[in-house]
C-alpha cells in the first residue's frame, strides 16, 4: 500500500462569509453538537474561539506537519467564488506561496463543472495568479456530469481527483484520456452524518486502521482528504485523526506519494 493525503481548502476566514451563513452555521452546528454530546465543552469553546478570532486558516501548522513526515501533500484552493467557497482567488496567493517553497504542491477546488469557458477560466486564472503549470483538480461537492472528464481533459489539467469511493477504486485513464484518481476516504464523510458531527476519534481510528491493515499488503493506492480548517482544537477528533493516521502509516513504512507520481506511473504504463 501507498498513501496521498491532500486538503480542500474551502474556509480561510470568517471575514470571507460576511455576505453567506456558512459561519453562523458554523457556530450553531457547535451549539447541536454540544447539546448531543458529540462533542465536549473544550472542543465547544476552542471552536468558538476559533471562529471569533477570524482564524480558520492553519495552513502554516499543516504544512509543517508534513513536511516532518515528508508527505507531498496537494492543497487544492477555489479560483472562483459561489455562496460556499466564499473567499477571492487572490486571498489564496500567500499561501500558495507558502505551500509551494515548502516543497508541496497546489491544485484546483474547481466549482464550474457543467460549463467548458468557466472551467477554462478557473484553470487560466488560477495559473496566472500562482505561477503553476501541470495542476490538477478536485471538484467542490464533487460535482461533475457526462462531460466534466472530456473538459478537464481538453482544458489541460494533469489529473482529477473528485470521483469517491469506498470501495478503493484505483487511478484510471478515462475515456475522454483523463487520469482519474478516486478517493476512499474524507474527513467530513468519515465523523459525520447529516451535516453534524456524530462519530468520535475511536470510531474514525478503528474505521481507517481496518482499512490499511487489510490492505498494507497490496498493491494499492490509498487516497485520503483532510480539509486544512479542522487541523485545530476546534475540531480535536478531527485533528488527533489525522495525525494520527500519519503517524500510523509512516510507523509501519507505508510510503507517502504525490499525485504527479500516480500520474507519471500511469503514462508510463500507458507508453510501455
Amino acid at each position: 500500500m501507498r498513501l496521498i493525503l491532500s486538503h480542500d481548502v474551502d474556509n480561510l476566514t470568517r471575514k470571507e462569509h460576511k455576505n453567506d451563513l456558512i459561519a453562523i452555521k458554523m457556530v450553531i452546528r457547535a451549539f447541536l453538537e454540544l447539546f448531543l454530546f458529540r462533542i465536549n465543552f473544550s472542543t465547544f469553546f476552542a471552536r468558538i474561539k476559533l471562529i471569533m478570532k477570524n482564524n480558520l486558516t492553519n495552513i502554516v501548522e499543516l504544512v509543517a506537519f508534513d513536511k516532518k513526515y515528508n508527505i507531498k501533500s496537494t492543497y487544492f484552493f477555489a479560483s472562483s467564488n459561489d455562496n460556499t467557497l466564499a473567499y477571492k482567488a487572490d486571498a489564496a496567493k500567500p499561501h500558495t506561496k507558502y505551500i509551494l517553497e515548502n516543497g508541496l504542491n497546489v491544485g484546483i477546488h474547481g466549482i464550474a463543472f457543467d460549463d467548458f469557458n468557466k472551467m477554462n477560466e478557473e484553470y487560466n486564472k488560477f495559473n496566472k495568479i500562482h505561477s503553476t503549470e501541470n495542476i490538477g483538480i478536485r471538484m467542490h461537492y464533487l460535482r461533475r456530469n457526462n462531460d466534466t472528464f472530456s473538459y478537464m481533459k481538453n482544458i489541460g489539467y494533469t489529473f482529477d481527483t473528485t470521483e469517491y469511493s469506498p470501495e478503493l477504486k484505483q487511478p484510471y485513464i478515462t475515456k475522454d484520456g483523463l487520469i482519474e484518481i478516486p478517493f476512499h476516504i474524507m474527513d467530513s464523510y468519515l465523523f459525520q452524518e447529516n451535516g453534524l458531527q456524530k462519530y468520535n476519534l475511536k470510531y474514525a481510528i478503528e474505521y481507517t486502521k481496518n482499512i490499511i491493515d487489510k490492505n498494507i499488503d497490496n498493491d494499492i493506492i490509498l487516497n485520503v482528504n483532510f480539509h486544512q480548517e479542522y487541523f485545530s482544537k476546534g475540531w480535536d477528533d478531527w485533528k488527533n485523526w489525522y495525525m494520527w493516521l500519519v503517524e500510523y502509516c509512516y510507523n509501519k513504512g507505508i510510503k507517502f506519494m504525490s499525485y504527479q507520481e500516480v500520474v507519471n506511473e500511469l503514462e508510463y504504463k500507458q507508453t510501455r
